[in-house]
């Protein structure tokens, strides 16, 4: 993951981007992959902007993992605003966000004298984006959410870190 990070890192430094924005009724898809404090999340999400320095995301997620002696599952989706504080460049952006997160998750193998967790799953989510852009129709993003949530297996809340590609349908200048 550090290779990975200092590669992208190295790009960012080589290449230059025209001056990029989120735009007023653009919208985007990304693909992100990430840590959790069980495992991998993987995750294919939708964006729309409200204004140039607001919009709303909506993700599809996939985690899974292993604990002890279980097996984790846990499918979800998340609706998160987003919107940007501050300027920092036209090369980089940071969004902070909040929104709910749903999911389903499903525990096997924790005994033979207990049932397997399964269930439906709610709660908040918040969390940062720091997104360079490669171009106009290109942007990657390094991402971490917090979620505090209600009727979960195991524990109330859980964290994710990780990197994201995105591709915005309608962004020309």
């Amino acid at each position: 993951m550090r290779k990975l990070i200092l590669a992208v890192c190295s790009m960012f430094c080589i290449t230059s981007a025209t001056a990029q924005v989120h735009q007023e009724g653009g919208t985007g898809l990304d693909i992100t992959l990430g840590k959790t404090g069980i495992g991998v999340m993987g995750g294919v999400g939708y964006m729309r902007n409200f204004t140039d320095n607001a919009y709303l995301q909506v993700r599809g997620l996939g985690e899974f993992g292993r604990m002890y002696n279980f097996k984790y599952a846990h499918f979800g989706l998340d609706a998160m605003t987003f919107y940007n504080p501050f300027f920092i460049s036209d090369f980089f952006q940071f969004n902070a966000g909040a929104g709910i997160t749903l999911g389903y998750e499903k525990v096997k193998g924790i005994s033979k004298e207990k049932s397997n967790g399964i269930g439906f799953m709610a709660g908040v989510k918040a969390g940062g984006q720091i997104e360079a852009f490669l171009s106009d129709q290109l942007g990657f993003c390094l991402y971490a959410n917090q979620a505090y949530m209600v009727k979960k297996s195991l524990g109330y809340t859980y964290y994710e870190v990780g990197v994201g590609i995105r591709i915005f349908l309608n962004n020309y200048y």
